[in-house]
């Protein structure tokens, strides 16, 4: 094996375990929340404005408008609109939609839930200093707070780092801790934890979490549940013969992230004696190869 071979090796068992991860920006946008106060301030100002202006001079009685507060409307706005009485302008308050989810079969990508909201925030903090603690119980019970806030939040690197070491340490407690954890990865966490089970599998061979996390994915409904980038990498790595791997080279192609990829390197390499690759050879290997490297934009 030349070095080059070895290096291209070496890239790709850095490469399987996880599909591009989001990474946490507080404060990037405004929440709905702040939209509010700042709508409801400027129509505080608007109706100053209005009642020290020309119609207010116009009026006998605007002389004592700023001593007595105004008598209340005959018809009240309704309490999901923002109203300003004087203007008779009506405009209604931002409404905060759902997080778009994302759906089995889609490929992963950036997070896509209120990351920036203060209870996401306040959770975020709280599920980290529990984990600093060593509190498992808060530090789970919190996750279940941030993926029912957002069911993407796994998509975001430092939460995701935090539920890979929580994973390690809940796995070591009696039960029915371990199986309660897994339980929310597979269920809760949406096609994100199924990821997040992959990367024990495939990041901490032998450890009880990993031994959890494969038993979780055992389950070929629960795999259906995961992105197709996500789909195809388990069943390329769960294929145990090269002959069961060359079927697959169609989805993988279509489908791959930088785990299939990984995985692709790793199958293709020169086989030494006692060694578990495949040598793959062939147009559709080649082929297969070039799309993944290039959707990657990983040097080969």
């Amino acid at each position: 094996m030349t070095q080059a071979d070895v290096r291209e090796v070496a890239t790709a068992r850095t490469m399987v375990a996880s599909p591009p991860l989001a990474v946490h920006r507080p404060g990037s946008a405004l929440t709905a929340l702040g939209v509010g106060a700042l709508l409801s301030t400027i129509f505080l100002v608007m109706g100053i404005a209005v009642s020290r202006g020309p119609f207010a001079a116009a009026t006998p009685s605007a002389q004592t408008a700023s001593s007595s507060a105004p008598p209340a409307p005959a018809n009240p706005a309704p309490a999901t609109a923002t109203a300003s009485s004087r203007a008779g302008e009506i405009v209604p308050e931002p409404s905060v939609s759902a997080p778009p989810e994302v759906q089995p079969g889609s490929s992963p990508g950036a997070a896509a839930g209120p990351v920036d909201s203060e209870p996401m925030r306040a959770a975020r903090a709280e599920l980290a200093d529990a984990l600093k603690k060593g509190d498992t119980k808060r530090a789970t019970d919190t996750l279940k707070l941030v993926l029912a806030l957002d069911v993407n939040a796994l998509a975001d690197a430092e939460v995701r780092q935090i539920t890979l070491r929580l994973a390690q340490t809940v796995s070591l407690l009696p039960a029915p801790r371990p199986a309660e954890f897994f339980e929310l990865l597979k269920g809760g966490g949406g096609p994100r934890g199924l990821d997040v089970l992959y990367e024990l599998v495939a990041n901490r061979g032998g450890s009880r979490a990993a031994e959890a996390a494969a038993d979780a994915l055992r389950d070929p409904a629960v795999v259906a549940r995961g992105s197709a980038a996500f789909q195809i990498a388990w069943e390329f790595r769960q294929a145990e013969t090269c002959e069961a791997k060359r079927p697959l080279l169609k989805r993988l192609a279509a489908d791959g992230d930088t785990r299939a990829f990984g995985l692709l390197v790793i199958a293709k390499q020169r086989c030494r004696r006692g060694a578990k690759c495949c040598d793959f050879k062939g147009p559709d290997v080649d082929q297969t190869f070039e799309t993944l490297k290039v959707r990657t934009a990983q040097p080969r």
